[in-house]
């Protein structure tokens, strides 16, 4: 299955909390089962645009919502 989810911080954002760890490990199970995971998140000054995390397909966007 494909799946994509939104979220606004991922780890190693600096402003992470409890949350966003609870969703990365959540993300992690779920490409870990063999099914292809996106995150679309904020980007942070130093963070790549795009990376690979555990199999989890990272990508972080400018955006003044977030």
């Amino acid at each position: 299955m494909k799946i994509c989810c939104a979220i606004e911080k991922y780890p190693r954002h600096p402003a992470c909390s409890g949350g966003e760890f609870s969703a990365r490990k959540l993300f992690n199970a779920l490409s870990g089962k063999g099914h292809e995971v996106h995150i679309v998140t904020a980007h942070y000054d130093g963070a790549p645009v795009e990376e690979e995390e555990n199999g989890v397909k990272i990508h972080r966007i400018l955006s003044s919502a977030f």
